[in-house]
């Protein structure tokens, strides 16, 4: 929702087609050249099987649609963050 009184708005940005957790980790392990260690667990309360991204909201604000593949992407992320923080 919208509120006239907030000085900011949080929305949404991600992308309307479902992305296995575990491919999303294979694809930063890949961009970072490490294996990240993974704790398995049951289902938590308020975990969801799977979810999707509404980023109506942020078009209808911006214009903006996210187009990009989930690779592109996250290699991008991982290059800026190399970068911004010199690591």
């Amino acid at each position: 929702s919208i509120s006239a009184n907030a000085p900011y708005r949080v929305v949404n940005i991600g992308n309307s087609n479902s992305v296995n957790l575990l491919d999303y980790v294979k694809e930063l392990e890949k961009a970072l050249g490490m294996i990240a260690e993974k704790n398995f667990l049951e289902m938590q309360d308020g975990d969801g099987s799977e979810t999707l991204s509404n980023i109506d909201l942020l078009e209808a604000l911006t214009g903006f649609r996210p187009k990009k593949p989930l690779k592109e992407g996250i290699s991008e992320f991982v290059e800026w963050y190399k970068s911004y923080y010199k690591n």
